[in-house]
């Protein structure tokens, strides 16, 4: 080989073992690129991890310690399954004291129904309430779970839950607020009869359930107002006449608007007609006021007849109020004519935005 051969396969070698050096370099710092990133993304994993069981186990506890005080005016339940907030509703009953009711329900009450009475001896109901005397107890069915909390006053609450890390029990914590503290704006309406006392009947037409039919109109359209709306009846039940005007006062209630038919021997007589409470009364807002104008606005809306008002004598969800009331009687079952308008559901739609127009009027005359 002479000397200019050579000199080419010296250099071509040399520039070959520099390239495999540099590849050998590359590939062995992608390697080390590739193990730190796994490394990162393991340790990263891990931490998040850590950190959203340690948030979880941190809230539950700060949520739920059985040997901890609890807040001011709170109610935890622990169960044995996971439930999810509106599997869980509230709602009041004076039939047998001042009851506020909360309902569980959810796939975890058949599952678990023949075990919570146990399971909830073993982790009782907590509570922290105002009131000295608070008693607590449960009803079963095959789809809800009951727990009956009785106090001196009518409560409301938030719901917020928890589940337990690791396992399927989950608490509930109900912040309760007295009624009248929470909201701005209460009215009760009455249905009147229900049950066993069905009212005046004549044809198909029965009093209880128009009455009824009104009532539960004028709630949803109330509740579109953002006015809290309570009802002494909310289906076909027998209601007591002095608990209907017990609802009412220990609410506090803005006002009460009772609904009922009307009949008369004479069966030309037909129109609506107000009755008030004349011996409770407020100056700023009384229940004449209240009857006033119920009369103008809901005979504004159907058209109807207006036939006047006059003090109540006889019935006592009137008597017994001491909040503004009202009694509407929204037309004659004795008159064809008027049987004939009760019987369409549009007209009882307008009696029920009469009803929420004479709220709102109410609600500006109360505020002047």
């Amino acid at each position: 080989m002479n000397g200019k051969l050579e000199k080419r396969y010296i250099s071509i070698c040399t520039i070959i073992s520099c390239v495999m050096l540099v590849l050998l370099v590359l590939a062995d710092a992608r390697g080390i690129f590739a193990e730190d990133t796994s490394v990162q993304k393991a340790q990263s994993g891990a931490e998040q991890e850590q950190e959203i069981t340690q948030q979880t186990s941190e809230n539950y506890m700060d949520f739920w310690c059985k040997d901890a005080l609890l807040p001011d005016s709170v109610i935890q339940i622990k169960l044995p399954f996971v439930v999810k907030p509106e599997d869980v509703t509230m709602k009041l009953d004076i039939s047998d004291g001042n009851v506020t009711i909360i309902e569980i329900s959810g796939p975890g009450i058949n599952r678990y129904h023949d075990s919570l009475v146990s399971y909830l001896q073993a982790e009782p109901i907590r509570e922290n309430l105002p009131e000295e005397n608070v008693a607590l107890w449960l009803t079963e069915s095959d789809e809800t779970f009951t727990i009956c909390c009785e106090t001196e006053q009518l409560y409301d609450g938030e719901v917020s839950i928890a589940s337990v890390v690791g396992s399927e029990e989950s608490v509930i914590q109900i912040s309760m607020m007295r009624i009248r503290e929470k909201y701005d704006k209460i009215v009760v309406l009455d249905a009147g009869h229900g049950g066993e006392d069905e009212g005046f009947c004549c044809d198909d037409l029965v009093e209880k359930n128009l009455t009824l039919a009104v009532v539960q109109k004028t709630a949803d359209l109330l509740k579109q107002e953002g006015i809290q709306v309570y009802c002494t009846r909310t289906a076909d039940e027998t209601v007591a006449q002095e608990k209907r005007a017990v609802l009412a006062n220990l609410l506090h209630a803005d006002m009460l608007i009772s609904i009922h038919v009307a009949q008369d021997a004479d069966s030309s007589i037909y129109g609506m007609r107000t009755t008030y409470n004349d011996t409770f009364f407020i100056p700023e807002f009384s229940g004449a006021d209240l009857g006033y104008i119920l009369l103008e606005k809901v005979a504004a809306r159907t058209n109807e007849k207006v036939l006047g008002m006059e003090a109540e004598t006889q019935e006592e969800v009137v008597l017994r109020a001491e909040v503004p009331v009202a009694l509407l009687e929204i037309g004659y079952l004795s008159n064809a004519q008027e049987r004939r308008l009760l019987e369409k559901e549009d007209y009882l739609e307008k009696i029920a935005q009469g009803i929420v127009d004479a709220v709102l009027q109410s609600y500006e005359e109360i505020k002047q």
